[in-house]
């Protein structure tokens, strides 16, 4: 992975149609949700996809996963398994350190390891579930090295650490 820009970015309320579970394999919860959607031929279902990285245990992740749905929509749609992709509003986040990671998503912990190592040296700590927004997938690009996924970790300051200005500030989803 190359060395990556950290941004802070205000992100805006997003809905989502998402489904979350404690889970070793995430590969298996994102392909339940793709073939839900798929088996219910929503308009939408090509994305843009995110997950909520709600825990990082070490054999098993609390993850959230789904698709950013319009801002009308309602309801819910049933998973093979007897779950369900719900819906429901991501919060605004005022303060977000991002960063675009360039690659297959086996390699994202990469990303996450040079946030964390950020964070500590710049006087931060997170605040709530990280973001994984998917900039593309594995239909949109021929080899996984050009993947891109956009790690957002929602941030607090240290009160030891005086207030740092961001190089830049974005607005997105």
């Amino acid at each position: 992975m190359n060395e990556q820009a950290i941004v802070f970015k205000e992100v805006r309320a997003v809905r989502v149609l998402s489904t979350r579970r404690v889970t070793s394999s995430p590969p298996l919860l994102y392909n339940a949700a793709m073939d839900a959607l798929r088996r219910h031929d929503l308009p939408f279902q090509r994305g843009p996809w995110i997950a909520l990285v709600h825990g990082d245990g070490a054999s098993s992740v609390d993850l959230e996963v789904g698709v950013i749905v319009p801002g009308d929509f309602t309801g819910s749609v049933p998973l093979a398994d007897g779950g369900a992709l719900t819906t429901r509003d991501l919060p605004p986040v005022q303060r977000m350190a991002c960063l675009v990671h360039r690659g297959d998503y086996s390699s994202l912990g990469w990303s996450y390891r040079a946030l964390r190592r950020w964070m500590a040296a710049h006087g931060y700590r997170a605040c709530g579930p990280s973001r994984e927004v998917y900039l593309n997938t594995s239909a949109d690009v021929e080899d996984a090295a050009d993947l891109l996924t956009e790690i957002q970790c929602p941030l607090e300051q240290l009160a030891e650490h005086p207030q740092e200005q961001p190089s830049k500030r974005r607005r997105a989803a």
